[in-house]
């Protein structure tokens, strides 16, 4: 082509020259097609170089390659690029800046825009200018194997011809023209790759591509920080059953020392009067991926048995024991075997008989896992607690005698001290169950202490509440066990206890009041006994992990959010952002204004059979601006399904209780006469959305007052 070009300006100029004509505005033009063209054909080079690069990155991804080095490529002494090397394949360059640009010339034509981006099925595909590209009615897959295009990942080409784009997608046998390359009305396009950013964390690379999308891959630290990981845990694995079975034994631990490692302790060594030494790691791994919880269970048969992320582990329909010297139990081996734990290929790796099979579990290495906590080791006086990621506590004496049986042994010595201090009433320095059990109050006493643990409260069954901002701010507070017999959990009891990831109320509770569990940041679920009637304001508010509220089959629940005036904004479940799903017993009667405002991500609500329901709440403040709606549904942005077809007796339904719901999809109501409700009880949901009503209501729907709002009214039974 530039040939032809160049051929075309000879003539010009031949033909011109004998008319004396000025030919300097003709030799620039030409000479900036020229230039253009030149452009093109490297932006050409540089796309493909690029496609072929990002199919590498996501093939490394799905094969679990990691990121050996990242450097900056330099042509003229300009950063053009990177050169990215792997633990497996060939390096590759990535080109960045802007791909469409043709500097004073102006802008060539339209630039295709490649990309990748991951399905609904996991799956990255090819995307054309942000869409997926569809070959045959099948979109073309991204991943490959071994970073090969093999026949899932075949890598689209490029190619400039007759001052046009094609597009090749089976390795350059069949092409498809796109747009214009050159012209003065066509634009520029960015860089397939937006950014490359191997800075921020030493554990990644991070990919991010001109549509958004961001591909982590992990670098060689990440890989070695999994590996001393895994090092680290299946010492821990070994100590622990040293632990179990110097308690099976009365053995009894004669020192516990720091373990530092750069000025900084990550463990412990622990020495017993009759086993060998243990060193413990502590703290979080760090890791990302699916970490295993390796850990033991006491069973009702007394035994402390291996566990899985919590459950017991069961090989050929039995548990393993944790308990045996040395890891066995006598001469046969047969009890007491420590699992073992490897990495391979990126994802753990889990034995059950010293390393002779091996069984694979979650991948290690992936942005979506969790981290995993350690053995965390407290002590006092006279003995050293060990508790682990599921709760589980194992006390180990200091001083080699029994404890007394009459005396609690506390896990936490902040706990033991308060109660010492309060309710030991011979003052022997020690609490016993008969003076646990006639405590009959409590006050503030625990209230912003650093305590940790206090299951011991189950003891205490004289208690029939748990009073105002009992465990108010009690921000280390991992674990608690209420009596059986408390009837109420009062206003504030456990707001702010920010690092309570569960708490069992036991089924004698009748009422959950006023934020009693507000800001409960680490709660991520709760079991609502059916004993419980009403659920008061900002009962569970803020507790942004809560995923899952079950309510108890034959549940008394009445009311949930009891109106509360200076809290009427403060809803039961207000923004608690995680949960997704909730069913509401059909013994509820009135669901308050702001019950479960700003639960962003609750996508259904159903209600249960038979539902009682009359009155869903709502309300505005009218001072504020824009004003501010507060019902009881309102803000849930990601709400799709409302089936309330079970709700025969709704009555009324206050101001702006769903508004804000822009996804919903379907309501579905059951009752025959509309309820009342007002213009901006739906403000602002998705117009789209489609109103079901019992069949031969219809009419009357589209003539109430804020149902006839609905574009859209059919029956239930269609």
């Amino acid at each position: 082509m530039k040939k032809l070009l160049a051929f075309a300006a000879l003539f010009a100029v031949v033909a011109l020259t004998s008319c004396k004509y000025d030919d300097d505005d003709l030799w620039n033009s030409v000479h900036g097609l020229e230039n253009r063209v030149a452009k093109l054909e490297e932006l050409c080079k540089q796309m493909n170089t690029n496609i072929a690069s990002l199919q590498t990155i996501v093939t490394a991804l799905q094969n679990n390659v990691y990121v050996t080095g990242t450097t900056p490529f330099m042509q003229d002494g300009k950063e053009i690029g990177y050169t990215i090397t792997f633990s497996k394949g060939n390096p590759i360059t990535i080109y960045h800046g802007k791909d469409g640009q043709n500097g004073e010339d102006g802008e060539d034509g339209t630039t295709p825009t490649i990309g990748v981006k991951k399905d609904t099925d996991g799956v990255y595909y090819w995307t054309l200018n942000g869409e997926f590209i569809v070959v045959d009615g099948g979109k073309i897959q991204a991943e490959g194997k071994d970073g090969t295009n093999g026949t899932n990942g075949t890598t689209p080409q490029f190619k400039i011809e007759n001052d046009y784009w094609f597009v090749s997608y089976d390795n350059g046998a069949n092409w498809t023209q796109l747009g214009k390359a050159t012209g003065e009305d066509g634009i520029g396009g960015d860089s397939m790759f937006s950014g490359v950013d191997y800075e921020t964390s030493t554990d990644y690379v991070i990919f991010t591509l001109s549509n958004g999308t961001q591909i982590k891959l992990p670098t060689w630290s990440a890989f070695e920080a999994l590996q001393r990981l895994c090092n680290e845990t299946n010492t821990n694995l070994s100590a622990l059953q040293t632990i179990v079975t110097a308690l099976q034994n009365n053995d009894y631990i004669t020192s516990v020392d720091p373990l530092t490692e750069n000025g900084k302790v990550v463990g412990y060594t622990i020495k017993f009067a009759k086993s060998n030494p243990i060193v413990i790691y502590n703290g979080k791994d760090g890791a990302d991926g699916n970490t295993p919880v390796i850990g033991v269970k006491k069973d009702t048969d007394g035994i402390y048995y291996w566990t899985l992320d919590g459950e017991f582990i069961v090989v050929d329909g039995q548990k393993i024991k944790a308990q045996g010297t040395d890891g066995n139990n006598g001469a046969d081996g047969s009890d007491g075997v420590t699992p073992k734990l490897e990495i391979r290929e990126g994802y753990w790796w889990i034995s059950y008989d010293n390393g002779t099979n091996w069984s694979q579990l979650g991948k290690a290495t992936g942005e979506d896992g969790k981290d995993a906590d350690s053995i965390k080791i407290t002590q006092d006086e006279n003995n050293v607690y060990f508790e682990l990621a599921d709760g589980t506590v194992i006390t180990i004496s200091k001083t080699g005698q029994s404890a007394d049986p009459n005396i609690i042994q506390f896990e936490d010595a902040l706990v033991k001290a308060i109660c010492i201090t309060n309710w030991d009433k011979n003052e022997d320095g020690a609490l016993s169950y008969e003076e646990a059990a006639a405590v009959t109050t409590i006050g503030t006493e625990f209230s912003e202490k650093g305590i940790y643990a206090f299951n011991e409260l189950q003891y205490f069954t004289g208690l029939t509440s748990i009073p105002n901002d009992a465990f108010l701010n009690c921000n280390e507070l991992l674990s608690i066990k209420l009596p059986d017999n408390i009837i109420s959990i009062n206003a504030a009891a456990f707001r702010g206890c920010a690092s309570l990831k569960k708490i069992h109320i036991p089924a004698n509770v009748e009422s959950i009041k006023l934020q009693a569990f507000y800001g409960c940041i680490s709660l991520i679920s709760i079991d609502i006994p059916a004993s419980v009637k009403t659920i008061q304001a900002g009962a569970f508010s803020n507790c942004r992990k809560l995923a899952s509220v079950t309510f108890e089959k034959g549940s008394q629940l009445k009311t949930i959010g009891e109106i509360i005036p200076s809290n009427i904004t403060k809803g039961a479940f207000t923004n608690c952002t995680s949960l997704t799903f909730i069913e509401i017993p059909a013994s509820v009667e009135t669901i308050e204004a702001a019950a479960f405002k700003g639960c962003s991500s609750l996508t259904t609500i159903t209600f249960e059979k038979d539902s009682q329901l009359k009155i869903i709440g709502g309300g505005r403040d009218a001072s504020a601006s824009p004003v501010t709606y507060y019902g009881a549904f309102c803000s849930l942005k990601n709400l799709t399904t409302l089936d309330m077809s079970e709700c025969t007796q709704v009555e009324e339904i206050g101001e702006g209780a769903f508004s804000n719901n822009s996804e919903l999809q379907i309501f579905r109501i059951g009752t025959s006469i509309p309820p009342t409700c007002d213009n901006n009880t739906f403000y602002h949901i998705n117009s789209n959305s489609v109103l079901k009503v019992p069949s031969g209501c219809i009419n009357a729907y589209k003539a109430a007052n804020g149902w006839k709002n609905f574009t859209s009214i059919t029956s239930l039974d269609e």
